[in-house]
């Protein structure tokens, strides 16, 4: 025997059930869409630092979005409004109908503002505000597991 002392199975079971239940409330997963990769790319960074060990999906399409959407289980969304050419309110309504309680985080030029929010976006910010995705994104999650499902 070694000099480490033994756990029983039962205190073994009981730390592993511990670490899922600790890796789910942390490990949360988004969606971004944007047309554009280096948007779309620095927007998922501002999630990760934000959310170590989120998973975000990068969509450049609403299409994509959907699809992604459709078959995974996402904590939020969210899309740039001006990248999309004119469709980014569609995402957000068409998002909406499919799910109408994930949160979706719009992104886009004031004057959209208004839109954004009547077509089932939960927030909206300003694109000259962008580095305040993650805390804006942390906002809207739900507070709890029991929510957010």
């Amino acid at each position: 025997m070694s000099g480490c002392p033994e756990n029983s199975p039962t205190d073994t079971r009981e730390r592993t059930r511990q670490v899922a239940v600790q890796a789910r409330m942390k490990n949360r997963s988004f969606i971004v869409v944007e047309k554009d990769d280096d948007l779309r790319s620095l927007y998922r960074r501002k999630l990760e630092q934000k959310f170590q060990g989120c998973v975000v999906v990068e969509a450049p399409s609403g299409a994509e979005a959907l699809d992604v959407l459709g078959h995974a289980s996402i904590d939020a969304i969210v899309v740039n409004q001006a990248a999309l050419d004119g469709t980014g309110l569609e995402v957000l309504q068409t998002i909406r109908r499919t799910d109408a309680r994930i949160p979706l985080v719009s992104i886009g030029p004031a004057q959209v503002e208004g839109e954004a929010l009547r077509s089932g976006a939960t927030v909206f910010i300003d694109d000259r505000r962008w580095a305040d995705l993650g805390k804006t994104v942390e906002e809207v999650l739900p507070k709890n597991s029991e929510e957010a499902k």
